[in-house]
C-alpha cells in the first residue's frame, strides 16, 4: 500500500473512490498537514471541469491540511492498474501532462511525521478562474 496526500477536492472520500476514479479502493487513514511551507493555489486548467483546480506551492509560514489515504500500490502507476484493467492515480491525477507526483513529508493528525506521494502542477499558470460550481 502507498500512502497518498490528496489536498482540494479529493479530500472528500466519495471523490477520490467515485466509480471513474479509485471505485473504493482508497482508503482514507488520517488528515494530515504538509511539513514543509507550502499553501493551497489554483493554478492549473481543469478541462473537465472548465475552471482553475489546486495545487500545493512553496510559501513561507504557510502548511497546507488535506487528507492520507492508503492506495493499493497497483493502483498508482499507469502500467500495473491498467494489467489489472483499472485507472490508475496518475492517469487521475494527469501525472505527466498538468501534474507531476512527489513524496513529500506530512505530519498526521496524531502527530507522527511520514512520507506520502502527493501531485504538484508542472507548469503553473497565474490568474485563473475557479468555479463555484465545484468550490
Amino acid at each position: 500500500m502507498a500512502l497518498v496526500f490528496q489536498y482540494g477536492s479529493n479530500c472528500l472520500e466519495s471523490q477520490i473512490n467515485s466509480k471513474d476514479r479509485l471505485c473504493g479502493d482508497a482508503k482514507f487513514i488520517d488528515i494530515a498537514e504538509t511539513v514543509d511551507d507550502f499553501q493551497l493555489a489554483f493554478d492549473v486548467w481543469s478541462t473537465n471541469r472548465q475552471c482553475a483546480a489546486s495545487d500545493i506551492v512553496a510559501s513561507p509560514r504557510n502548511k497546507v491540511w488535506g487528507a492520507l489515504y492508503d492506495v493499493p500500490d497497483f493502483l498508482i502507476g499507469r502500467k500495473t492498474a491498467a494489467a489489472q484493467n483499472r485507472k490508475s492515480l496518475d492517469a487521475i491525477e494527469g501525472e505527466g501532462a498538468n501534474y507531476k507526483r512527489e513524496t513529500i513529508a506530512v505530519r498526521r493528525d496524531d502527530g507522527p511525521i511520514v512520507t506520502a506521494l502527493t501531485y504538484r502542477v508542472q507548469n503553473p499558470k497565474l490568474d485563473l478562474k475557479t468555479n463555484l460550481k465545484y468550490v
